[in-house]
């Protein structure tokens, strides 16, 4: 564990309390090697309650971290999540405490596909027909490159049973996926290389959005027909 990441969950335990922290978990591009200079710490945060003081007090927490990302939930929260919403914490490293993390079937994954398709749709749809500036776009770009890559990772699960968690290796096993194969090793790409096209995506935004409006509305349906 480093320095940081310490000195992250001692600040956690000492202001929430240890007997109200059930677990610190983080997860995400610095778990698995692919993270940039100013790449998030991905964490999830279950406590026993959750209530306006609590929220209060991981505020000042999180302001002095600011690289931190904080998916917060209660002890409740977390046994109603649904199992295929939990793949994406099986690649982590537990900072502290215990919680059941154990692999979703591909049933309970394909449920959750099946939600995050729709969402993304939504969210692409939304900025596609209604008027937002370039810079708004542009990050959703990026929210939605992440999306991709996470359905893909899903993908895999369903048809080989395993978690894939590097994006190279996604790429290198995109053939293996009921997917359009060049549409999904492009958005990859995209995403691996993203600091160099930073700049290209903020210029044409909306070439990309529509780029995976049709990943999600075509791809998907593609790949749901071919599990169920």
């Amino acid at each position: 564990m480093s320095n940081l990441l310490e000195a992250f969950r001692q600040e956690l335990l000492q202001t929430l309390g240890s007997n109200n922290v059930i677990l610190i978990y983080h997860h995400g591009s610095r778990v698995r090697g692919e993270a940039r200079s100013d790449s998030d710490y991905d964490t999830v945060l279950v406590l026993r309650e959750i209530d306006g003081k609590v929220l209060q007090k991981l505020r000042e927490v999180l302001s002095k971290y600011r690289l931190f990302q904080t998916y917060l939930l209660s002890q409740q929260d977390f046994e109603d999540l649904p199992p295929g919403q939990r793949l994406q914490f099986l690649e982590g490293q537990k900072l502290y405490g215990d919680l059941d993390l154990k692999l979703p079937s591909a049933d309970q994954v394909l449920e959750e596909i099946r939600r995050s398709r729709l969402e993304s749709l939504h969210y692409l749809r939304h900025y596609l027909t209604l008027p937002h500036d370039k810079e708004r776009r542009a990050r959703l770009v990026h929210f939605q490159l992440k999306d991709a890559y996470f359905y893909l990772r899903r993908i895999a699960y369903c048809i080989t049973g395993d978690l894939v968690s590097i994006r190279k290796e996604l790429i290198s096993r995109l053939l293996e996926l009921p997917v359009n194969h060049s549409l999904a090793r492009e958005l990859l790409q995209t995403l691996e290389y993203y600091e160099e096209r930073k700049s290209e995506i903020a210029e044409d935004p909306d070439g990309y959005l529509l780029k995976l409006e049709k990943f999600f509305r075509t791809a998907c349906v593609q790949t749901i027909s071919f599990l169920r």
